[in-house]
């Protein structure tokens, strides 16, 4: 749940003509407000201009000064009246109209802001600060490639101006176009080589893409100037987690909460990293503070009216599906909730913010008792409820090979669940080869080829303790040599392609192969996402189909493989799966994982009973 610690760029004030201009009232009626601006004196001056309010309403220049001097004490309902004062005297006056733009966007009226700022450029279309601040209304509004231009026009004309290079590439980072983000980032930082912010912002772009030891090094480069900056502390936590540097994160974690002891993120941050330690209790004191903090982490829509508003829950101590980029700049608000045994909700509250439920608990092998707190906790609801818990607790692996065993044109691995005393029965059962892995583990993690016994014997000796999946092993192999291994993923009843995997070992993932590096696998792979019906073909989707009508989520994936007679190989399929944007070595990949996203926007819409 930890999110980047962007640098916070404000509207960027409009030019302004000087306060002494000559004025259509005589200078005394204004000379006490003007020494009270050459003071500092902000309200003092205000209060004297409204005093003469009625002179002021004669002339343009003094109507749009007190807007200006309004706007500035965070009073912009108020200022956009003396605006409009200035306009009806003037309307051809561009200064008035830049800094309308920002006062209604103080209003949460960006549309109107974005034609207040079409009409002072029409008049003065060079000017880099209002292209910029229409750019910043533009993106609120959930319209990001016109936001993108009017950064670029803004950098056209001011090509070393920080704010826009870094609004830039925070959203070119947010909408997964990481190498132009990249190259945003890196115009900022020619313009700005030693500014925090900066930096900080590469060092979060690194980390989108997995270079973690360079963004601790950009934190760390911020951090011996500017020793108290919370974000790069913050950042510089997450980043050492991920780069599974735990004691040196936990350390990190509590110098950020130094600064801040109030961060939620951070204790929640802090929570995982002592969970990775083995050190739950402390783990779950984390979580309660956090939670007590913020009872739920709001993720706003991209636009300024969500669609509809959804409640995700979460468990801290067990796997979940993977959200952040499904929610992320999307139509609609998502709030998400931590689900602690124990702990009081204000459900009244809960419900009054939620259209829709999501459960994100999906751990069916080592979560059966959050997944019950989950049931027991959604059932308190009346809305409807995404991926129901006593749907997600029949995804354990054994229950997946049980369920589809007679799925027509589909393969299923054998498969059996053992305690480490019971493989060897079970693993004759079988017969070798067969995939033995512990059990509640992916992607790979404690999962070998056993050809024997004696093999066999010396995995589960590594592993002692642990229950086991044992599965008779599928030679996948296609007629090249190489492995291929696809993702789908069904959204409702949509089947959509995510990946395509291709490795020359059985243990194939798409991070571990060599395809970055090899075009005739990203094409191939492009080509599957673009029609997958033509690799798959009639009886293979109608697999999926019944695939996905047998197991009854709302949401789920699927990893599988064709076999030499078409028919589809599954080798799991739960609500884990992931789907993320960070993308920059297969760009190519964007478009079909917007899809998904937009499939799972329209799916809750649906659901929620606000598709339009």
């Amino acid at each position: 749940m930890q999110s980047f610690r962007q640098p916070q760029r404000k509207f960027v004030p409009a030019n302004q003509s000087s306060a002494r201009q000559r004025t259509a009232a005589p200078s005394s009626v204004f000379d006490p407000a003007l020494r009270c601006l050459e003071a500092g004196d902000v309200a003092g001056a205000v209060s004297r201009l409204i005093a003469c309010r009625q002179h002021v309403r004669k002339s343009e220049i003094a109507s749009n000064l007190l807007a200006n001097l309004l706007l500035r004490l965070s009073r912009p309902g108020d200022a956009v009246d003396w605006f409009d004062a200035a306009l009806k005297l003037r309307p051809g006056y561009p200064e008035a109209l830049a800094a309308r733009g920002l006062a209604l966007q103080a209003l949460d009226r960006h549309g109107e802001a974005v034609s207040s700022y079409d009409r002072a450029l029409a008049l003065r279309p060079d000017d880099p600060d209002t292209l910029y601040n229409r750019g910043v209304a533009l993106e609120t509004l959930g319209d990001p490639e016109a936001a993108l231009a009017s950064y670029e026009q803004a950098l056209a004309r001011r090509p070393d101006y920080a704010a826009a290079l870094s609004r830039q590439g925070a959203l070119l980072e947010r909408n997964g176009r990481l190498k132009e983000a990249d190259a945003a980032l890196d115009r900022l930082l020619a313009a700005a080589p030693a500014d925090p912010d900066a930096l900080c912002a590469k060092g979060n772009l690194f980390q989108r893409i997995g270079r973690f030891g360079e963004a601790i090094a950009l934190y760390d480069r911020v951090l011996a100037v500017r020793p108290d900056f919370f974000a790069a502390h913050a950042n510089r936590a997450t980043a050492l987690k991920k780069a599974a540097r735990c004691e040196e994160a936990l350390a990190a974690a509590g110098t950020a909460l130094a600064l801040a002891p109030g961060d939620a993120d951070m204790l929640i941050l802090k929570g995982n990293v002592l969970g990775d330690l083995g050190r739950h209790e402390e783990a779950d004191r984390a979580y309660r503070d956090a939670a007590a903090l913020r009872p739920v982490k709001i993720y706003p829509a991209a636009k300024p009216a969500p669609d509809f508003r959804a409640l995700l829950l979460f468990s801290p101590s067990c796997s979940n599906t993977p959200y952040e980029d499904l929610i992320g700049n999307a139509p609609f608000e998502a709030g998400v909730l931590m689900l602690l045994p124990g702990m009081q909700y204000d459900m009244a509250a809960l419900e009054s913010r939620a259209d829709i439920l999501i459960n994100l608990v999906s751990d069916a092998d080592r979560g059966d008792a959050v997944l019950r707190e989950a049931e027991e906790f959604l059932s308190r609801f009346r809305r409807p409820v995404v991926n129901p818990p006593q749907l997600v607790r029949g995804t354990d692996r054994l229950s997946i090979a049980r369920r589809l065993a007679d799925v027509p044109h589909a393969l299923v691995p054998r498969m059996a669940r053992c305690s480490g005393g019971d493989v060897g029965s079970a693993g004759a059962d079988l017969g070798y080869s067969l995939v033995a892995r512990t059990v509640g583990t992916h992607g790979g993690d404690a999962m070998e080829l056993c050809d024997g016994s004696d093999a066999l014997r010396d995995f589960t000796a590594r592993h002692e303790g642990s229950d086991f999946y044992l599965s008779e092993f599928v030679d996948y192999r296609s007629a090249d040599g190489f492995f291929r291994k696809y993702r789908f993923m069904f959204v409702g009843r949509e089947i959509l392609p995510y990946h395509l995997a291709i490795g020359e070992s059985w243990k194939v993932h798409h991070a571990t192969t060599g395809m970055a590096g090899c075009a005739w696998m990203q094409a191939e792979e492009e080509a599957f996402l673009r029609e997958p019906r033509a690799v798959f073909g009639p009886e293979a989707f109608e697999a999926l189909g019944a695939i996905s009508e047998r197991i009854g989520l709302d949401y789920f994936g699927i990893d599988c493989a064709l076999a030499v007679d078409g028919r589809v190989i599954v080798f799991e399929t739960n609500p884990s799966m992931l789907v993320h944007l960070h993308n920059a070595e297969f760009p190519y990949k964007d478009p079909y994982v917007l899809r998904i996203k937009d499939a799972f926007a329209r799916m809750l819409a649906e659901k929620a009973g606000m598709a339009a």
